[in-house]
């Protein structure tokens, strides 16, 4: 879910105000995927040629007059959060241009930063992903197989499938609070999968109930959660409009506050997507002791459930398709990129 796939490439490479005239491009694309060149070094057990690969396209990009000399700017695509794999001969190249990274969260470069990363003596290399502009994760198959009654009046309820042992300064915790069967008016579904994906001895088999037991939550739930993950964003949020289903995006108040994030921080699309009508927003009260506050965010919830949620659901589904499905409209996820990216490059 972190590779932007080929797809999108050859969207960008048809797009109609394509050049091959490198002095009429406004904006140039890196035709490169790196992550899928170093998934492929290690299933091959050949790191030393995905090494070899990315030097390739360090050495190709400072070949590039309009690069050299910074002319104009450059997209590279990587939505991976561990810029190690770049190789520091690529990753010094691309800080010495006008580049633009295309990833899926702007906050990876805390990551990059972290104690146990090769490259965390070097936060210079974080400023590519504080400079970028965000992707859509890429939905789960089960959620973009066929498209889903949004209109359906039979969705209902609240899910979420996951591990709730995630570091996020509480919020899961207080989502599960929240989510308790006997004090809402509506069907709950959860599933803890925090055992699941650290047992050695699960079978392909369990996997694969699971997660055909997930497609089916998302397919009938009317609100799906979404809380951060290791980062801002969550696949979740793509899944959850894939499948026709109003994403309630839960946020640590804390890292908001702390951080000066927003609700919209870490969106894709902007631009082409009013994440306001597609989605619910809510930081949960962390204050411990609280029962009243715990409450308050409970009606929330269960006012939103009683509320016609048709229209939202349908718009989800809609913005989905036209701007963020890379299996089935990846030129509308292509366009989308480049009215983004014209925000910054106005002649784009």
């Amino acid at each position: 879910h972190h590779l932007p796939p080929p797809p999108l490439l050859r969207a960008l490479s048809r797009h109609p105000q394509r050049t091959t005239d490198p002095a009429a491009a406004a904006l140039h694309v890196v035709g490169a995927l790196p992550l899928a060149s170093y998934v492929l070094g290690v299933l091959r057990n050949e790191s030393a040629a995905h090494q070899r690969r990315m030097a390739d396209v360090a050495r190709a990009l400072r070949g590039l007059a309009d690069f050299r000399h910074r002319r104009r700017p450059f997209l590279f695509l990587y939505g991976h959060w561990r810029l190690v794999h770049l190789g520091e001969m690529l990753l010094d190249t691309l800080l010495s241009g006008k580049t633009i990274l295309a990833t899926n969260d702007p906050t990876f470069g805390l990551w990059e930063n972290r104690p146990n990363n090769p490259l965390a003596k070097q936060p210079r290399f974080s400023r590519l992903y504080e400079r970028g502009v965000t992707l859509p994760y890429v939905a789960h198959s089960f959620a973009t197989s066929e498209r889903p009654n949004a209109s359906s009046p039979h969705k209902e309820g609240f899910m979420f499938h996951g591990d709730f042992a995630r570091r996020d300064y509480g919020v899961r915790k207080r989502m599960r609070a929240l989510l308790t069967p006997a004090t809402l008016e509506a069907p709950v579904e959860l599933s803890d999968s925090s055992f699941t994906h650290k047992d050695p001895s699960a079978t392909a088999r369990e996997f694969s109930q699971a997660y055909q037991r997930t497609g089916a939550a998302y397919k009938i739930s009317s609100l799906c959660m979404s809380p951060a993950g290791d980062t801002l964003t969550s696949r979740r949020v793509f899944d959850a409009l894939a499948a026709g289903c109003v994403p309630v995006i839960l946020r640590s108040r804390f890292l908001m506050k702390t951080r000066l994030w927003s609700f919209e921080t870490g969106m894709p699309f902007p631009a082409s997507i009013a994440w306001d009508e597609v989605s619910l927003r809510l930081a949960p009260s962390m204050t411990n002791g609280t029962d009243d506050c715990i409450a308050g965010d409970r009606r929330w919830l269960q006012q939103w459930h009683r509320a016609p949620l048709l229209s939202r659901r349908q718009a989800g589904w809609d913005a989905f398709y036209t701007h963020m499905d890379y299996d089935n409209n990846p030129d509308g996820v292509a366009q989308a990129l480049l009215v983004e990216l014209q925000q910054r490059v106005p002649a784009a």
